[in-house]
Parts: structure tokens; C-alpha cells; sequence
């Protein structure tokens, strides 16, 4: 057996020759293992970037957005999304959710201060309402 540095695992892996074909020409210079490597790594990060909850800095909207994406997750499993009971059951499971979060939430608005620039002095529900739909769409 090869010796590999203290830092590194070495793995045997079994691809189908089209596959092993198309990391060999397009790793380059670097190689087959360094292309792999890359691609594994690349995939790890887009994980992270469209998990639920990444990039959320407030850790109790982020837990939030992980549990909302659970429970859309959960109930994928054993309905279609393409039917309309998913979203019912789905709405009613999320207002379930909001509620147990709202009950635990202050009772004021705390806008921050790109809330404040973005949104002006007055901070409407329908103002924030508009502002959210919006952002579900990017």
C-alpha cells in the first residue's frame, strides 16, 4: 500500500469508463484525482448554498428555515408536491409552525438598520409583506 500524507485518506473507487473518461480529460494538467476532489468539495459547497437555512445570519430564523424546509421535506415523502394536498397540508403545517415561533417572538417590530433605510420610518405589514414576496422570488 501507497503511503499518503497524515491529512489524506486514500480511496479506491470504481467508475464506469465514460465517466473516468470525462474527470481524466477534463482534470488537465492536475489530473483525474484532483478533479475529483474539486468536484467533490464543489458539490459540499452547494450544499451549504441551497440547504435550508444557509446564508440566514439570525440563528432563530436560520432554525426556522431548516424546520420549514424539514417539514416540506417530510411531507414529500409521502405525497407529490405537484398535487394540491401537498400545499394544503403543507400551509396548515407551516401556520402550525409560525404560530409556535410568534408565540415566542417580541411583541413590537425591531426593524434593522437596513430595514429602517429600505423600508423608511414606517414599518407597515403590508410594507413587509411586499418586501418578503419580493425577496421569494430572487
Amino acid at each position: 500500500m501507497r503511503q499518503v500524507r497524515d491529512t489524506e485518506q486514500l480511496v479506491t473507487l470504481r467508475l464506469p469508463k465514460e465517466l473516468h473518461a470525462k474527470l481524466k480529460a477534463t482534470g488537465g494538467e492536475r489530473g483525474l484525482t484532483d478533479q475529483v476532489r474539486r468536484r467533490l468539495q464543489t458539490s459540499f459547497e452547494l450544499d451549504m448554498t441551497v440547504s435550508p437555512g444557509a446564508g440566514v445570519r439570525d440563528p432563530k430564523l436560520r432554525d426556522f428555515v431548516g424546520t420549514v424546509g424539514r417539514a416540506a421535506a417530510a411531507l414529500a415523502e409521502v405525497y407529490e408536491p405537484s398535487c394540491q394536498f401537498f400545499w394544503e397540508a403543507l400551509g396548515e403545517a407551516l401556520a402550525k409552525i409560525i404560530e409556535v415561533n410568534r408565540a415566542k417572538a417580541e411583541p413590537r417590530a425591531k426593524a434593522t438598520a437596513e430595514g429602517d433605510v429600505l423600508l423608511g420610518s414606517t414599518h407597515s405589514k403590508e410594507a413587509a409583506v411586499a418586501w418578503a414576496l419580493a425577496g421569494s422570488r430572487k
